[in-house]
């Protein structure tokens, strides 16, 4: 699952701050723009396994659009970070669905040519949470 978060440098010196907006209380620092990003993934991971551990749901994400109109932001470059949560919140149901040869090839082209590391069953969940969002 992708979790956006915006990067920012600090005024003060020569680090930078990483907040995942949908997620309240999940920031970290770094010194570099990478190390800042390895430990905002760590973060994000252990506030998720945080939030399962009270039997407390992650909260939905927003659209970005949204979190580009916010000030606190302004400054901010925006990533997406990607983690698996299966192991986190391990409450998947199996569906078995039949998808034509075409379709998978071009899923699988799509994943390949964005350079993703993701599995077939993580685009499929992520795209149907997409067209949820688009239709709530």
């Amino acid at each position: 699952m992708n979790y956006l978060v915006g990067i920012q440098k600090s005024k003060f010196d020569n680090t930078y701050s990483a907040r995942f907006p949908d997620l309240i209380d999940c920031k970290c620092e770094g010194i570099t723009i990478n190390e800042t990003l390895v430990r905002a993934r760590r973060y994000l991971n252990a506030h998720l396994n945080h939030l399962v551990s009270q039997g407390k749901a992650p909260p939905r994400k927003k659209p970005i659009q949204q979190h580009l109109l916010n000030n606190e932001y302004k400054n901010a470059f925006w990533v997406f970070v990607e983690i698996e949560t299966t192991p986190i919140l391990n409450k998947n149901v199996i569906e078995s669905v039949s998808i034509p040869l075409e379709v998978v090839n071009t899923m699988d082209d799509h994943i390949d040519q964005n350079g993703r590391r993701v599995g077939r069953n993580e685009f499929i969940v992520d795209a149907i949470e997409q067209r949820l969002r688009e239709t709530h």
